[in-house]
């Protein structure tokens, strides 16, 4: 899946003289949620990188105690205010349209996950935390 995210943004990026650098530890765990719904996250997070933020966009998957995590970053000016108000419906602290976030945090958690942010300034970090399954 991050290589499809990959080849699908690296293009737009580089375009508009933003790199896209995208990394996965090796031996993540197994994760029982829907490719289609993080790919949706992942559109949403690296589309605000877009809009929002400014320089590189990276997103690393790395193992956590009990499943993965997913983490999208940029180098702008990161986030002001309240960081759990931007995941409300129709609020928007930079100009958007409020929607985008919490329409991630809601399918985050439909698939038994979290979207939260780790890191608000002086760069954006959003996280998806994705809980592993048995296999």
């Amino acid at each position: 899946m991050l290589t499809a995210l990959d080849d699908d943004w690296h293009g737009r990026l580089a375009a508009a003289m933003r790199p896209l650098r995208v990394s996965a530890d090796d031996g993540l765990a197994f994760v029982g949620v829907s490719d289609r719904a993080v790919r949706q996250i992942l559109d949403v997070l690296i589309e605000n990188a877009v809009r929002h933020g400014s320089g590189a966009i990276t997103v690393r998957a790395r193992s956590a105690p009990a499943g993965a995590v997913v983490e999208v970053s940029d180098e702008g000016p990161g986030i002001v205010g309240d960081t759990e108000r931007i995941f409300e419906r129709r609020v928007s602290t930079a100009g958007g349209s409020g929607i985008g976030l919490a329409l991630a945090r809601s399918l985050a958690e439909a698939e038994g996950g979290r979207l939260l942010v780790v890191a608000a300034a002086p760069a954006s970090t959003f996280a998806i935390v994705l809980p592993s399954v048995a296999v």
